[in-house]
């Protein structure tokens, strides 16, 4: 809870509500949509950016692991977009957008064969719903940032991975964390238009 209210004291008082979610259990994704709807009355964006993973090399990558992953990274995702889908954007009229951030793995990333799978899981999930919600008005995308400037790669992964990382940059560069943001703040605006199933990559 603690870097959730953290983030939120962010925002304008009463802007911004912190919950704890864990997005893998449906009772707790379903309580979570409720009560966003019983406080707001509607919800018109949903940014899918929970998500994790572990460097291991494919060959030690236990199948409980495997699934882990898979579970909080896909399955999460699925879970959250289903319900604010049928709970909000279909009841309401209006439809919504979804965001789903992703990983930009085109050309594998080492040690992340179970998360390379599962965004990859997401990428095609947002392209399957854009073609059947689109009688909602339901717009769903993805975001793919490349290679991330944050305190998790600079802290939690080892050097030589993150210089393993940055040398299949064209730039050669991290991409700072607001340039992601920026590009999910225009594909949700109106100025985004009817952006949907498509994948967008923040590189450099």
């Amino acid at each position: 809870l603690e870097p959730i209210e953290e983030t939120a004291a962010m925002a304008e008082p009463g802007k911004v509500d912190a919950v704890v979610c864990d997005i893998r259990e449906e009772d707790q994704v379903e309580a979570l949509v409720d009560g966003a709807l019983e406080r707001h009355g509607r919800i018109d964006i949903l940014v899918n950016n929970a998500g994790g993973q572990f460097l291991c090399p494919a060959e030690d990558i236990t199948p409980k692991g495997f699934r882990t992953v898979v579970r909080l990274n896909l399955e999460g995702t699925w879970l959250m977009t289903h319900a604010v889908a049928t709970k909000a954007f279909i009841p309401s009229g209006r439809g919504g957008r979804v965001v789903s951030v992703t990983l930009t793995p085109r050309n594998g990333i080492y040690g992340m064969a179970h998360s390379s799978a599962a965004r990859a899981g997401v990428e095609s999930l947002m392209k399957v719903l854009a073609v059947e919600w689109a009688r909602f008005n339901i717009n769903l995308m993805c975001v793919a940032p490349g290679v991330v400037d944050t305190d998790t790669l600079r802290t939690k992964y080892p050097p030589e991975f993150s210089e393993y990382l940055k040398s299949g940059l064209l730039a050669g560069e991290l991409v700072p964390a607001e340039d992601v943001a920026q590009v999910i703040a225009f594909v949700v605006s109106p100025a985004g238009g009817s952006i949907t199933a498509s994948v967008i990559n923040v590189d450099n």
